[in-house]
């Protein structure tokens, strides 16, 4: 039996991910509700939002250009 191996899609889905969670990690520390909720909670939440949407989008213009 083989050991499982990820598929190429799910590779690329994975890679997409810790984009997202990497850029998104870096501007907004983990705050509990009522942290979130302040305005300078939203206010990172918005940033944090913006910048993993960046980093996705540069990891899947990436993949496009290397042809998946």
């Amino acid at each position: 039996m083989r050991p499982y191996q990820p598929s190429e899609s799910e590779m690329r889905q994975a890679a997409r991910d810790c984009a997202y969670r990497t850029a998104y990690d870096a501007i907004c520390p983990n705050l509990n509700r009522a942290q979130r909720r302040s305005t300078k909670g939203r206010m990172l939440v918005a940033q944090a939002e913006a910048a993993a949407l960046r980093a996705e989008n540069e990891v899947l213009r990436k993949q496009l250009e290397d042809g998946f």
